[in-house]
């Protein structure tokens, strides 16, 4: 159990996942807390336990071997809510810079003065698995997805321009 935490002014470089979140986690702030290099993904969420009321402020997922930040949602209980990230950069991630994908849904996550760029530069052209985007919803919900003045940027060559800033599954429910 991983309540009431906080981590700040943390770097964090080259391990499988460099953040793990596996078991029950609420109410964790990280500031300042840089994810580089990762073998599979910066922030990688295994959600089989209540995972909620995270905040990232100026938090920076990026140069991982598959995501930025991957969440598979799969806890019946409660789904993974309220997580904010604040002027958070997710850049240069082989595969997504956000993927949210499981067996169940999620509810209020923002993103707010986040910054995209030079995701999906290992996947081809037109993907379906996961799309080629720098952020990829494909949970079976997704309640109160907000994205607040945000940039999403493409890729610069040789790498294939990303097909989508934001993609979110056609058999996803959206509200």
């Amino acid at each position: 159990q991983m309540d009431y935490l906080s981590f700040k002014d943390i770097y964090i470089l080259n391990f499988y996942d460099n953040i793990s979140l596996t078991g029950r986690s609420i109410w964790v702030d990280w500031e300042r807390v840089r994810c580089e290099g990762a073998l599979r993904d910066g922030l990688n969420i295994d959600g089989t336990d209540n995972i909620s009321q995270h905040r990232f402020n100026l938090c920076r997922f990026g140069n991982s071997a598959r995501h930025g930040v991957y969440a598979d949602l799969d806890f019946a209980g409660l789904t993974a809510t309220s997580m904010a990230f604040d002027t958070c950069t997710f850049e240069q991630n082989e595969e997504l810079g956000v993927r949210v994908t499981g067996d169940v849904g999620f509810s209020g996550w923002t993103f707010s003065t986040c910054y995209f760029e030079e995701n999906a530069g290992s996947l081809a052209a037109n993907s379906t698995a996961p799309r080629k985007a720098h952020v990829h919803v494909d949970s079976v919900y997704a309640m109160g997805l907000r994205f607040e003045c945000c940039t999403f940027y493409g890729n610069t060559a040789p790498d294939v321009d990303v097909d989508w800033g934001i993609y979110v599954d056609t058999a996803t429910t959206v509200n």
